[in-house]
């Protein structure tokens, strides 16, 4: 293994290269600067990186939403507000299009 690097695109972004969308066999030299990258320097991945699981990290108010909260003028913080209002996000939930994993 060369490295570990992964690529987000979101779904109206019209820059998401076709082989992408398509589902085809892909060369990631085309995909651009990749939104994290660890290439294999000194550690030997294959030795490290095995079988892992992917984690959606879901934050209700992270750095985006804290910001749009605060500018809504709506009391109070996006924190104190989901703390004290569980039962408003009784049916949220998210859609994820797709996500692909290449070895």
């Amino acid at each position: 293994m060369k490295g570990i690097s992964a690529w987000f695109w979101e779904r109206t972004d019209t820059t998401v290269p076709s082989a992408v969308l398509g589902g085809e066999t892909i060369s990631s030299a085309t995909f651009g600067t990749p939104l994290a990258n660890f290439p294999s320097t000194s550690c030997d991945f294959d030795t490290y990186f095995g079988e892992n699981n992917i984690i959606f990290d879901i934050d209700f108010c992270g750095g985006w939403a804290e910001g749009t909260y605060a500018a809504s003028g709506c009391p109070g913080t996006c924190v104190d507000y989901v703390n004290a209002n569980p039962s408003a996000f009784a049916n949220a939930f998210w859609l994820i299009n797709a996500v692909r994993v290449y070895t």
